[in-house]
């Protein structure tokens, strides 16, 4: 990644890594196999895990490149975590997990959950109401991959 690229170049640049060379791992939601599903490791070293394994490394390899970035706990047909991310002052969410199409080919990939606001992910049945942790109100729309990036 440039240093000088624009934090949401940044920013896409990470997702589509993950998203390109990671899978989710089906076998650990249901059979509860290797801890390390449950971590960034799982995503960043074996390139497979689950929805915390794809928030916690999307989370990790932003704030190494200086963009600040949270986890979010919550329910999206289940128990769920995604995350929220600064870009120019303003915050978006992002949903790396369901971007990545479980079952899909190599090289599958989807955008519908790119830095979206609070409102848009809440028509999405994404729920964090009941969250421990503070959630940034994500009102920013300028960064949004149908908005900067689709042609």
């Amino acid at each position: 990644i440039p240093a000088s690229a624009p934090e949401a170049i940044k920013e896409r640049m990470i997702y589509a890594k993950i998203l390109l060379n990671s899978y989710y791992n089906l076998n650990a939601k249901w059979n509860g196999v290797c801890e390390d599903n449950w971590s960034a490791y799982g995503i960043m070293c074996n390139g497979y895990g689950v929805c915390e394994s794809y928030s916690e490394s999307f989370q990790h390899l932003l704030n190494a490149v200086g963009i600040r970035c949270t986890g979010i706990e919550g329910y999206a047909g289940g128990g769920h975590k995604w995350n929220c991310v600064e870009l120019d002052g303003e915050w978006y969410m992002c949903d790396i997990t369901f971007d990545d199409p479980i079952g899909g080919g190599a090289g599958a990939a989807y955008h519908y959950y790119f830095n979206l606001t609070s409102e848009k992910m809440a028509e999405y049945n994404h729920d964090w109401t009941n969250s421990d942790f503070s959630v940034p109100n994500c009102t920013g729309t300028k960064y949004s991959y149908f908005n900067y990036f689709f042609d």
